[in-house]
């Protein structure tokens, strides 16, 4: 009977868990279709949210493309050329580069600079409890 019980207080565990995980995505969708509810500090922090994550690494992102796509065209032009295949070198570079490896690569880019920032902003956040902004909606919207 006691492992019985302890599967159906594991059972209750986990299902109270599902509930929660639910509710916190429910309400950030639902906050989410709805910017016109959002608040001023909210509305200020999820625009510097999106300039710190797509304006701001443009440049950054150009370079490694320039650099990323240099390395790919040398290579793949000694290595056809050593083939015998140079008429390939087109449409590979258009396979591989932007259909492949560069979607990735930008994604990559943005993922590790914006993580970090997002990072330092949520352990400034913690350092700092005089800020005045709605907690669950901030969180929401990262800042």
């Amino acid at each position: 009977m006691r492992a019985i019980g302890r599967l159906g207080e594991i059972v209750w565990t986990q299902w109270d868990e599902l509930r929660y995980a639910a509710a916190v995505i429910g309400t950030a969708l639902g906050c989410s279709v709805r910017p016109w509810r959002w608040g001023r500090a909210v509305r200020n922090l999820f625009a510097r949210q999106v300039l710190v994550i797509g304006i701001e690494p443009l440049g950054f992102v150009c370079a490694v493309a320039v650099l990323v796509g240099i390395s790919v065209v040398v290579q793949l032009s000694f290595w056809l050329g050593e083939a015998g295949q140079s008429q390939l070198l087109g449409p590979l570079l258009v396979a591989v580069v932007a259909r492949e490896l560069g979607p990735v690569l930008i994604n990559l880019v943005v993922i590790v600079r914006s993580g970090s920032a997002m990072t330092t902003e949520l352990g400034a956040r913690r350092v700092d409890h005089r800020r005045r902004v709605d907690q669950p909606q901030s969180a929401l919207v990262p800042g």
